[in-house]
């Protein structure tokens, strides 16, 4: 057995163990509230051919097929989720991505979109599982991805005081295995061989987190400084939608410098007219790409028109 071999083999049996064969993730969404799920669902758009990874009870499948008449394949890897799930979907298929032979499960059928809703995380190799959908799409199709954001606020806030407490959803759910951040998020869709046509953010809602309040001006200047030198730290969740890289070819550092002004340029534009938050991106970007050496900074200035 070879070492790839032998690495897909391991990961297969972990997936078939997987803590997230407990959960169903059931809840209710509604079109008329904004929120991650609602963005998310928005990039897929109406009357597509959607493959519906990790559909748990199929909240989001319900949306796609009665209010938004798109055609659902759905893989879920717990039994009863998929049970409660199946009446939404063309086709339900019991598994886990990280083990399903796709290629014999589909047997070449294509999507206009590949849907991961808050499931990249859950994977022990994220990275493996794009690979895997990608061919899936159809000429013109895209990934569509909402991932939450370990760089937030209230995780960091709680890390200075040493607590990282798994809980049963949220940030720290328990069955989660892979965490992101801004930069590890473009790393893994650049590997992946897609470019970003979107990249969103949904903004943390402070009084549902575990931020521990500031109780001195010593906790507030923790606080303010995270807010200057980090400008996700009240990112939630990051929210993607992504198309195969017609470009290709060997510069993955110079795709991931594009995914990075990309990102940043929609951040800063958000905050136009917040001075402070502009040159904290733009302090961000010059420390994130300085290692590029590709001289993009300036040009990225010159964009948000900052002097």
């Amino acid at each position: 057995m070879t070492p790839r071999d032998l690495h897909t083999a391991r990961t297969a049996a972990r997936a078939a163990e997987s803590p997230t064969m407990d959960k169903s993730y059931s809840y209710e969404i509604s079109l008329d509230d904004d929120g991650v799920a609602v963005r998310t669902l928005s990039l897929v758009g109406p009357g597509k051919r959607v493959l519906e990874i990790g559909c748990a009870a199929g909240s989001q499948s319900r949306i796609l097929a009665t209010k938004m008449a798109c055609t659902v394949t759905a893989i879920e890897i717990n039994p009863e989720a998929a049970e409660q799930a199946k009446s939404y979907c063309n086709r339900m298929i019991l598994g886990s991505i990280e083990q399903l032979d796709l290629d014999r499960c589909l047997s070449g059928e294509t999507f206009d979109v590949v849907l991961f809703a808050d499931v990249l995380e859950h994977l022990y190799d994220p990275l493996a599982a794009l690979r895997k959908a990608i061919p899936h799409l159809r000429e013109g199709g895209r990934v569509v991805a909402s991932i939450p954001n370990i760089a937030q606020i209230s995780v960091i806030y709680d890390l200075l005081y040493g607590r990282f407490d798994y809980a049963k959803t949220g940030i720290l759910d328990d069955t989660h295995i892979r965490f992101f951040t801004r930069r590890s998020v473009l790393d893994l869709f650049t590997k992946a061989g897609l470019s970003i046509s979107h990249f969103d953010r949904w903004p943390i809602e402070i009084e549902r987190e575990s931020v521990h309040y500031p109780k001195d001006d010593r906790d507030r200047a923790v606080i303010e400084f995270m807010r200057t030198h980090n400008p996700e730290c009240m990112t939630s969740h990051f929210i993607i939608a992504a198309s195969v890289d017609k470009i290709g070819g060997d510069d993955l550092r110079r795709r991931q410098a594009e995914a990075e002004i990309f990102s940043l340029e929609q951040l800063a534009l958000a905050k136009e007219g917040n001075t402070c938050s502009q040159e904290s991106i733009v302090r961000k970007l010059s420390a994130d790409l300085a290692w590029l050496q590709l001289g993009i900074v300036p040009r990225i200035l010159r964009r948000l028109r900052i002097k």
